[in-house]
Formats: structure tokens, C-alpha cells, sequence
């Protein structure tokens, strides 16, 4: 058995990271519909995952040193049923932290509530931008990643428009764009339909932000998926980086497992340097 003095051990806790600030989306009622069951969060196969989130939250991962630092909203996924809160979650941001970016981690409303969903993005934007000083973060520097559903999520928030996501206005936050300066989609989902045309609920404009993806080839979500949509990135002239590998399957995060995949936090480290987002 190993005993700890007492100094070790209060060195051992002090070098744990802090739990993050979280922060509410919607002042008081949330709009639209929501779950009646209640939110739980479980960790099993390594991964830990929330249930049931009927009230929406961001957590705040901020970047490390002084100054003003670029920004990215992350989008966990989870197929519109629950999120993986910390595969695709918080270690997301904190590997995004050594970046130099703050990031904020989004739980939007789940199960199967991708319109309430899109409103919590929208909403989680908006905050972002209008709270920019509070936070020392460059608010024309602020992204999206998101992670199969959550890149779904993510498309749909770079694609900009009003025809879906709206809901009444809050407060003087909602007066900025929700539009986010650029959009990172790794294994997205659902962005085109069984006829491999864009999907009805995705738009692709000459506003759209210029994006980052990557894809496996041996991922059950067909690799046509963001082959399709990164042409379609290309008609509309938006400045788009695709990276399409041998293998890797599905919802690996940033976890290592000896595949081709493991290189993709690089490239894009690489892409935000040459875009001009980080130094």
C-alpha cells in the first residue's frame, strides 16, 4: 500500500485542472421543446456520456497567459441521442487550449431535438460574441468544431440562414451574428441524403466560413458524405481543407489507436496556422 504525506497529496490535488465555469444559454425559459426526463451523465467504455440535457449549457475551457485569444465552440456528438462529453467534449478544448484558444464546450438539448439543438448553437454563438471582452476573446476569431452529430451540427450553423434555429428574442446578445468565422467537421454526419445530394437541411452559400474536415474511408458514415460537401464548399468559392484517410473508423476524438487518423489534430494545428487564426 502507498501512503501520500500530506504535501504530496495537496501537490497531487492542486495539479488537477479546475472544473470549468459552466454556463447557462437561455436567461430563463428555454424556447421550444425540451425532455421531461432527467439529465444524467454516465461513464462507461471510456467514454462519459450525458443524457437527457433539457437545459443547455456551455462549459468554459479559457485559454492559458494574457492578452486577446481566438475562440472555438465544440460541438460533441453522439448521434442527436446523447453526447460524448468528454471524447469529443473536454478533451477537445483542452488540446484546443494548447492552441492558444479558449473553448467552449456546448451541451445542447438531446435526445432527438436537432431543431432545439440548432437554437442552442445559435444562442451559444451569439453569447460568445457579445461577451467577448468578459472573456478576452478575438470576436471576429471564433469557430466550430464539431464531431459526427455534432458536426452535423456545426455545418448546419456555419450554413448560416434563419429558415431553421430561430426562436424569440433574449436579451441584447441575440442582436450579433451566430455565424461562426470558421468551421472544423471531423466524421460529420447527415450532411447529404440517400440520393448523395446535400442534405435539405444543410445550405452551402459564398457566406459560408471556411472549413476543415476529415474523414476515414472505413467509417460507417459514407465517406461521400463530406466529399460532397467540400465540393459543394468549392462551387460557392469558400476556402475548404479536406483530409480523407485509409482507416480510422468512427468517434475517435483525439485518442490515439495506431491509425492513419492519429495525424489529424497536426493538420488542422497546421490549416488554423496558415488561415491565419492562430500564430
Amino acid at each position: 500500500m502507498i501512503k501520500y504525506s500530506v504535501p504530496l497529496l495537496l501537490l497531487t490535488l492542486s495539479c488537477r485542472p479546475p472544473a470549468p465555469e459552466t454556463v447557462p444559454l437561455w436567461p430563463e425559459k428555454v424556447p421550444g421543446s425540451v425532455t421531461a426526463e432527467a439529465e444524467t451523465r454516465v461513464s462507461t467504455d471510456g467514454v462519459l456520456r450525458a443524457f437527457n440535457v433539457s437545459f443547455p449549457v456551455m462549459q468554459v475551457y479559457p485559454a492559458s497567459g494574457h492578452g486577446i485569444h481566438p475562440a472555438v465552440l465544440v460541438c460533441p456528438g453522439g448521434g442527436y441521442s446523447i453526447l460524448a462529453m468528454d471524447l469529443e467534449g473536454s478533451e477537445i478544448a483542452r488540446w484546443l487550449n494548447t492552441l492558444g484558444f479558449s473553448a467552449f464546450v456546448l451541451a445542447y438539448r438531446v435526445p432527438d431535438n436537432r431543431e432545439g439543438a440548432l437554437q442552442d448553437a445559435r444562442r451559444a454563438m451569439r453569447i460568445l460574441r457579445s461577451r467577448s471582452a468578459e472573456w478576452s476573446i478575438d470576436p471576429i476569431r471564433i469557430g466550430v468544431i464539431g464531431f459526427s452529430a455534432g458536426g452535423n451540427l456545426a455545418a448546419r450553423l456555419a450554413g448560416g440562414g434563419d429558415s431553421t434555429g430561430a426562436y424569440p428574442l433574449q436579451d441584447s446578445c441575440d442582436a450579433v451574428s451566430a455565424l461562426p468565422d470558421f468551421a472544423m467537421l471531423v466524421y460529420p454526419a447527415w450532411l447529404i441524403d440517400d440520393a448523395e445530394e446535400l442534405a435539405p437541411d444543410m445550405s452551402v452559400t459564398a457566406d459560408h466560413p471556411p472549413a476543415f474536415l476529415v474523414h476515414a474511408q472505413d467509417d460507417w458514415i459514407p465517406v461521400q458524405t463530406s466529399l460532397l460537401y467540400c465540393n459543394e464548399l468549392r462551387k460557392a468559392g469558400v476556402s475548404a481543407e479536406l483530409h480523407l484517410f485509409r482507416r480510422g473508423g468512427h468517434g475517435f476524438g483525439l485518442r490515439q489507436q495506431g491509425a492513419p487518423t492519429d495525424r489529424w489534430p497536426d493538420l488542422a494545428a497546421v490549416w488554423l496556422g496558415d488561415m491565419g487564426i492562430i500564430q
